[in-house]
């Protein structure tokens, strides 16, 4: 077994590293029971890598000590995320009801947790655009209700609810901005994702032949 951040042999039952100190009790998986059978399965390619400009990262998957918005040194602790996906064709369900929408894609959903790394300056960004989404969510109806009152005329309503459908969609797109990682599939094999740095996908080791073959069986 070996530390996924800098590479150096972990010990029998040790799970910080004696080298750079970081705690890999998430990320290492535990030996087989000796003299239990397994069957021969191909195992799927144990290392995050790159498909052009999508992440993919296989399940128990660990992604290298990298910031994944610019490439640098990223910050301690991780960033601990969980990732939701469901089938875009869902989304037709919503001219059906809103209701219906919710409670299918809540019961179908696919999930999986993720320590992402990412520097200081980049999750500064991503907290300063949360806050300002927030805020614009927040104040798009007091906002609304107070132009419409300060502005004394017959056709203040319908500005003042332009006002606010207009903050309401830009706190929507700020919010939207600051993830660091879209999902653009999440399966019991692996996840997919968008938005990483091509600096930080060229580091990924490639793919290998047979490691491609595994995944491929894997998946079917």
């Amino acid at each position: 077994m070996f530390c996924v951040k800098c590479g150096s042999e972990l010990y029998p039952n040790t799970k910080i590293c004696p080298n750079c100190r970081f705690d890999n009790a998430n990320f290492v998986s535990q030996p087989a029971a000796v003299g239990s059978y397994a069957p021969s399965v191909p195992l799927a390619y144990p290392d995050a890598y790159a498909e052009g400009d999508i992440l993919v990262v296989p399940r128990n998957a660990a992604l290298p000590a990298s910031c994944v918005k610019c490439g640098g040194v990223p910050k301690e602790p991780w960033l601990k995320r969980t990732f939701y996906w469901h089938n875009p064709l869902l989304y037709l369900l919503i001219i059906i009801g809103l209701l219906i929408y919710a409670i299918v894609v809540l019961i179908v959903r696919k999930r999986v947790q993720l320590m992402v790394p990412i520097c200081d300056l980049h999750e500064s960004k991503r907290k300063s655009r949360l806050w300002i989404g927030a805020i614009l969510l927040l104040a798009c109806i007091p906002v609304a209700i107070a132009f419409g009152t300060y502005v004394q005329s017959e056709n203040a309503p319908l500005p003042a609810f332009f006002l606010g459908f207009v903050m309401f969609i830009a706190g929507l797109v700020v919010i939207s901005s600051s993830y660091v990682l879209r999902p653009t599939y999440i399966g019991d094999d692996c996840a997919k994702f968008k938005g990483a740095h091509p600096e930080f996908l060229a580091r990924l080791k490639p793919l290998s032949v047979a490691a491609a073959m595994a995944a491929q069986a894997l998946r079917s």
